[in-house]
């Protein structure tokens, strides 16, 4: 379904808020042999998501819109943003993106993020 275009990507994903905020009121009802299975889905998720932030913030340092912004840094921006980093971790997203667009780093920067193995 990638690359159809931007516009119907973000809304199929925006959709998909609708149906997990709905779907969280009844994870009571998952089989005991989906919760592990059904946790990954959800970690990978995540893991997806947590790229995507990190690209946001990477195009919002790099075209001057973080620094145009009323924000009073970058870990500001991230807060004013993302509530989930009112209680920490803004100024550590904003060091790893800063990092990842280093040249120095250009392996990690066009690293496909489904290109990924759990190491346990």
């Amino acid at each position: 379904m990638e690359g159809i275009c931007f516009g119907a990507d973000w809304a199929a994903m925006a959709a998909g808020f609708s149906t997990l905020r709905g779907l969280l009121g009844r994870l009571h009802q998952v089989g005991s042999e989906r919760l592990g299975p059904m946790f990954a889905e959800l970690d990978e998720l995540k893991l997806l998501a947590e790229a995507g932030q990190v690209a946001l913030l990477g195009e919002g340092l790099a075209r001057g819109d973080v620094r145009e912004s009323d924000a009073a840094s970058p870990a500001g921006w991230v807060r004013q943003w993302g509530h989930s980093y009112a209680a920490g971790g803004a100024a550590g997203l904003v060091a790893v993106t800063v990092a990842i667009a280093q040249e120095r780093n250009r392996v990690l920067r066009e690293r496909d993020v489904y290109d990924y193995t759990y190491v346990d």
